[in-house]
C-alpha cells in the first residue's frame, strides 16, 4: 500500500522512500507510436534512483496528490518520439489513453549492465494507479538507506516493520547494495 511507503519514509534508517507501479503502454505523439515502460512513482523516486534532469523539472508532492497528468521522459524516449527536437517541454503525449504533458527530461544514466534501449517514462504513482492500471496495490517500494546506516541493518528493520504492518511476510526484499558487492567481486575475479 502507498501508506507503507509513507511509514518507511518516517524511519530514521531511511533517507527517502517511494511507491512504484509499472505498466507497459503504447506511446503516441503525432504520427509516431512506440511501446514503453511507464513507472508511476513518488516525488522522491528521482533522488532514490540518482536520476538527474537534462531539462525541465520533476513532478512534486502536489502533482502526486492531484494525480497530475505530467510525465518525465528519458533520453531514449526523447529520441524515439521527438527525433531530437530541441524543445519538448509542454508537449502532450498519449500514454495509452491518458494524455500527459512532458515536464522534464532526464540525463542519460550510465549502467553497469550496458546501454539499454528501453523507453522509460515516469508519472506520479497516483496517476499510474488511478488513470492507467486501475490497481490499488503497489508493485514495489524503492528506498534509499540513510548514509549512516548499514544496508543489512536497514533491510532487517524494513522486513520487521512491514511484517508488523501486514501481519505476515507477504513481500520480498531486494538489496541492490548486496548485488553491487557481488558484481564487484565477480569483476575482480575476472580481472
Amino acid at each position: 500500500l502507498p501508506r507503507d511507503a509513507d511509514a518507511l519514509a518516517q524511519q530514521p534508517y531511511i533517507d527517502t522512500a517511494t511507491p512504484v507501479v509499472q505498466t507497459s503502454v503504447t506511446l503516441r505523439y503525432r504520427s509516431t507510436s512506440v511501446t514503453a515502460q511507464v513507472s508511476g512513482v513518488g516525488e522522491n523516486y528521482f533522488r532514490v534512483r540518482g536520476l538527474e534532469l537534462a531539462e525541465g523539472r520533476f513532478f512534486d508532492r502536489d502533482g502526486v496528490r492531484a494525480s497530475a497528468q505530467e510525465v518525465v521522459i528519458d533520453q531514449n524516449t526523447l529520441r524515439s518520439l521527438f527525433e531530437g527536437s530541441a524543445n519538448v517541454l509542454g508537449e502532450v503525449i498519449m500514454l495509452g489513453k491518458v494524455p500527459c504533458r512532458v515536464v522534464g527530461v532526464t540525463k542519460k544514466k550510465d549502467s553497469n549492465f550496458g546501454d539499454s534501449e528501453n523507453l522509460n517514462l515516469w508519472v506520479p504513482y497516483t496517476t499510474g494507479m488511478g488513470r492507467m492500471t486501475g490497481q490499488d496495490y503497489l508493485r514495489n517500494i524503492t528506498v534509499r538507506v540513510a548514509d549512516s546506516v548499514s544496508t543489512a541493518v536497514a533491510e532487517q528493520s524494513i522486513v520487521k516493520l512491514l511484517t508488523m504492518r501486514h501481519g505476515t511476510k507477504d513481500f520480498f526484499v531486494s538489496n541492490l547494495d548486496a548485488i553491487r558487492q557481488t558484481m564487484e567481486k565477480t569483476t575482480q575475479t575476472m580481472t
